[in-house]
């Protein structure tokens, strides 16, 4: 009785075959299976510069604002309310409605907090500078795996990178969390590149009923992202895609 589904984030080999996916895109991941050390240890020279960096500004941050700390798992009300706060200031820095863990989505996430079992868990991690939190991640461990979902830091901040730090910190306490490997999800960002060593082929798509307004209306979305994509410089061709389909 449904005119569409949509879908994102989902494994390209569920697809096979089918022709209702207008994109393709790999989710970046960082196998720590065997270990912290070892996964660093087989990156090269991006990942050395990069590292050099990520040193440097987190000297410089604990001399400036006080000794780093980080902790895997936070459960408090109050710090999930300041990652909340610090992904809505993001929101609104970018222009974008700051309206994170509100409405229904504020419902599910709120209700992920309280799940908790051996296979499936949601986590929030924080990397402290001081007694203040700098940056803060909110997302699910599946199976060993940790899905990177919604990472948050403070603007004050931003020139010390905390978002990079933080994954560095929740990598190197993998195997004492019981964490084998790190999921971003799609997309090509600089610290997804900068730490995965792998990645996962995903595809975002719809399946409509023929004739549908629905089937109608994705027709039309698809034909404004592909003339967005020809006609704006490649540099924001991402951002025109997230723009339409935010406002879609």
């Amino acid at each position: 009785g449904i005119d569409a589904y949509d879908f994102d984030h989902l494994p390209a080999h569920f697809k096979a075959g089918s022709q209702a996916t207008d994109l393709t895109q790999a989710s970046p991941q960082m196998d720590l299976r065997e270990g912290y050390d070892s996964c660093i240890g087989a990156k090269g020279d991006s990942w050395k510069r990069g590292h050099r960096d990520m040193a440097r500004k987190s000297r410089k941050m604990e001399r400036e604002l006080g000794a780093i700390h980080f902790e895997f798992a936070g459960d408090s009300e109050e710090l999930f309310n300041r990652h909340a706060q610090m992904r809505n200031a993001l929101y609104a820095n970018m222009g974008l409605r700051p309206d994170y863990c509100t409405g229904w989505q504020g419902e599910v996430l709120r209700g992920l907090r309280n799940v908790d079992s051996p296979d499936f868990r949601s986590v929030l991690s924080l990397l402290y500078a001081g007694s203040q939190p700098v940056a803060a991640h909110f997302g699910l461990i599946a199976c060993g795996v940790v899905h990177w979902w919604f990472p948050a830091y403070e603007l004050a901040v931003q020139r010390y990178s905390p978002g990079v730090q933080l994954i560095d910190h929740c990598a190197q306490q993998a195997a004492s969390t019981g964490v084998s490997l790190i999921d971003f999800g799609k997309g090509d960002d600089r610290y997804k590149t900068l730490f995965a060593d792998r990645s996962v082929p995903m595809v975002k798509g719809s399946i409509c009923r023929s004739g549908s307004l629905a089937a109608r209306a994705r027709d039309s979305q698809a034909t404004l992202l592909s003339l967005a994509e020809r006609i704006l410089p490649a540099a924001i061709n991402a951002f025109s895609r997230k723009a339409v389909e935010r406002l879609w």
